[in-house]
């Protein structure tokens, strides 16, 4: 689906202060529409987001003469295929003071054309959680450094969370962006009408001003990050400057599976928009236990904090690495099933070889095992049954075509699976 569909527009179209939200393939489409050397299109101001798996928020397709300026563009899914912004084919393209912010693991740019097509680009906002950040000239692009190294003209782009309101609404909060763009005289007002600023304009549709001297906040976890050995570990976070001040002093706090911890008060010196990774203590963790774990800030510079909104980090589902014999099964087993046995691996990884003694019974589960953190070929994962007896564990499932297996690894290595009987309940999709 769409939220917006053009092709075949010629003679500088425009296309300014827009919003399209929603669960869209493509929240606009735009397919071979020409502006003219003297009469170039516009496309600026606009916010363009989809929450669709695979989805582009806005997609140029043999399209020429266009300026694409001061638009911010969100793909808020998780999925892998999302991205950004897609060009396709175009061509004598500019591209300026825009956002681009991919939430999920797929592109925050896609070009797939050469570097000649865009002959402008700078003051852009690349933001991604991907395993490459771009693609750009038939060649994926995995930090910012390569993207400005790789188009020779993002001098002055940035690669910073935008910090959007919401994932549908595309206002700036992150006050790097601030007075970060250039000033452009086809794009005199913002989003919302609103005069930008003629000397230091912002990137992006929205501009804004910091919404406070004082303002700090948990941007994320920092660690440990699996596979970590169980017992006492330093707990790390990410403390960042919102504000417009230097920020020299905030609290931090911080529970785990809602039982509160010792705070830490941290001194230091963190201009607007700079952040300080920070040890807050130690924390002893549990095998095979779940940490649910919330961080904030409190007292920035010791005033009270009056934006809570980007306060608050949280670091669900840690657990300590795997490292010994554990027991799966209903009768005081460490894991219930097999379900919960992969969960926690994947989660936690491993420090050495692991098994999994899985007592007598039928289990009626469909298990996909992907990669997990620790993989060795000197520490290898097995199952196994208890008794040692295959047909004492009995591992089932009534398959179909579209998941037709018992077992699927999808990038796990290093697994060994032992007297054990897999028994398919369906005669056509049985593997």
């Amino acid at each position: 689906s769409y939220g917006m569909y053009l092709q075949y527009w010629r003679g500088g179209h425009r296309i300014t202060t827009n919003s399209v939200t929603g669960t869209h393939s493509r929240a606009v489409y735009i397919y071979d529409c020409d502006g003219l050397a003297a009469n170039r299109s516009l496309i600026a101001n606009n916010m363009f987001q989809t929450d669709r798996a695979a989805g582009y928020a806005f997609y140029t397709d043999a399209c020429s003469h266009g300026d694409i300026y001061n638009n911010s563009f969100h793909t808020s899914s998780t999925g892998t295929a999302n991205r950004a912004f897609n060009s396709n084919y175009d061509n004598n393209m500019r591209l300026v003071n825009n956002i681009m912010m991919e939430s999920g693991t797929g592109y925050a740019w896609y070009h797939g054309g050469g570097s000649s097509v865009f002959t402008r680009i700078n003051h852009n906002d690349y933001y991604g959680n991907g395993t490459n950040l771009a693609y750009y000239n038939f060649s994926n692009r995995s930090t910012f450094a390569n993207l400005k190294s790789a188009t020779g003209k993002d001098t002055n782009s940035l690669n910073v969370d935008p910090s959007f309101v919401a994932d549908d609404d595309l206002h700036v909060r992150e006050i790097t962006l601030n007075e970060a763009g250039t000033p452009l005289a086809l794009v005199p007002t913002d989003f919302d009408g609103e005069t930008r600023d003629t000397l230091k304009t912002d990137i992006g549709a929205d501009e804004f001003e910091p919404p406070a001297p004082e303002d700090a906040g948990i941007v994320k976890y920092h660690g440990p990050q699996a596979p970590f050995k169980s017992g006492s570990q330093n707990v790390e976070v990410v403390l960042k400057n919102f504000g417009s001040d230097t920020l020299t002093s905030a609290t931090i706090q911080w529970t785990v599976n809602g039982t509160g911890q010792t705070a830490h008060s941290w001194t230091g010196s963190l201009l607007p928009g700079k952040s300080d990774t920070v040890n807050i203590g130690s924390f002893n963790f549990a095998k095979v236990t779940k940490h649910d774990m919330v961080f904030w800030s409190i007292n920035p510079n010791g005033v009270a904090d009056t934006l809570n909104y980007n306060d608050t980090a949280k670091a669900n589902d840690v657990y300590a690495a795997l490292d010994t014999t554990y027991t799966v099964g209903p009768s005081g087993a460490d894991f219930l099933n097999f379900t919960t046995a992969v969960d926690v691996l994947q989660k936690a990884g491993i420090l050495d070889t692991v098994t999994f003694k899985v007592q007598s019974g039928t289990y009626n589960e469909q298990i996909t095992i992907g990669s997990y953190a620790g993989a060795s070929s000197t520490r290898p994962v097995t199952f196994e049954s208890l008794s040692g007896d295959s047909t004492k564990v009995i591992l089932t499932h009534k398959n179909t075509w579209q998941k037709n297996y018992i077992v699927q690894l999808t990038g796990a290595d290093y697994l060994r699976f032992r007297n054990m009987t897999f028994k398919p309940t369906d005669y056509y999709y049985g593997h």
